[in-house]
């Protein structure tokens, strides 16, 4: 008797979700708040350093956007060549892990490097992302803060480890159009 109800059972599941009528969850809360003010248009000014030290002024631009009801968010970017930094487009998607009880993120790059990020989530004004990945082909641990100035100003600290240090990459000012 236990097992027709066990097959009972599997089969109305297997029917909703068949159907597209699967349990529904509602978005989560660290997502959410993490993205409050991030959908929409982008323009991001700042400094970037070669391995030199060499410092380059980039402006590039990007478009945030909420789908699959509020579970995942999408970015494409964009910055022009600046200096010894060639053009580049990159994706990226984020999302909550239930699994690791985190917020997740990967980027592609049109160059081929991709990175997967993990972060706790807002802290305050802030949110650290650390990332592991290539850069210009080589395997490079990064790391960054994003601190919420207004629903349409963020800076951006772009951090690379270097034998164990955190060194600083680039810093951005991005304000919303």
């Amino acid at each position: 008797m236990n097992r027709l109800v066990v097959v009972a059972a599997l089969a109305v599941a297997s029917s909703a979700f068949a159907a597209g009528e699967g349990p529904k969850t509602a978005p989560n809360a660290m997502l959410e708040a993490a993205f409050k003010d991030g959908v929409g248009n982008w323009t991001c000014t700042g400094t970037w350093y070669d391995p030199s030290g060499k410092s380059m002024t980039v402006t590039s631009k990007g478009k945030i956007t909420k789908v699959l009801g509020g579970h995942q968010y999408l970015g494409e970017f964009s910055s022009p060549k600046a200096g010894d930094m060639p053009a580049m487009k990159s994706t990226a998607e984020w999302h909550y892990d239930p699994l690791s009880k985190g917020l997740v993120g990967t980027m592609v790059c049109d160059s081929g490097d991709a990175s997967r990020s993990t972060s706790n989530g807002m802290q305050g004004q802030s949110i650290i992302w650390t990332a592991e990945g290539t850069m210009m082909g080589q395997p490079m641990k990064m790391r960054t803060t994003e601190t919420v100035k207004s629903a349409k100003e963020m800076t951006m600290l772009h951090e690379v480890e270097t034998n164990g240090n955190w060194a600083k990459m680039g810093e951005e000012t991005c304000k919303k159009n």
